[in-house]
């Protein structure tokens, strides 16, 4: 397909706000938090996840997957663990990963790592 069909292909659903942008690794390459720390990777993310309902415990210990984690720390700490998303997903992203997203008006936004 070339790249005006599929412009015109996503008009449509892009005018509705119906799109939905999933990306990899690479828009996030580069990207800094507000404190300037890098984004964490899921292990690290996970492991801070893991420091909320289980403090002073090694996460390494723990099998748990991100998904587990985060359930328990969702019903047991739950004001934490939003503050730790927040502070850790909140993006400072380059000019070209701004424009990248700034063609888009999605009603969800998914990014993956």
């Amino acid at each position: 397909m070339k790249p005006q069909e599929v412009i015109e292909d996503i008009k449509g659903p892009l005018g509705r706000g119906e799109l939905i942008l999933f990306s990899g690794v690479g828009l996030s390459l580069g990207a800094r938090d507000r404190d300037g720390n890098p984004v964490p990777s899921s292990w690290d993310l996970r492991n801070e996840v893991h420091s909320l309902p289980y403090p002073g415990e090694d996460p390494a210990g723990d099998d748990s997957s991100l998904a587990e984690l985060y359930a328990v720390a969702h019903d047991r700490e739950r004001g934490a663990l939003a503050d730790l998303l927040s502070d850790a997903l909140q993006l400072i992203l380059r000019a070209s990963q701004r424009n990248i997203l700034s063609g888009f008006a999605c009603r969800g936004l998914g990014l993956t790592r």
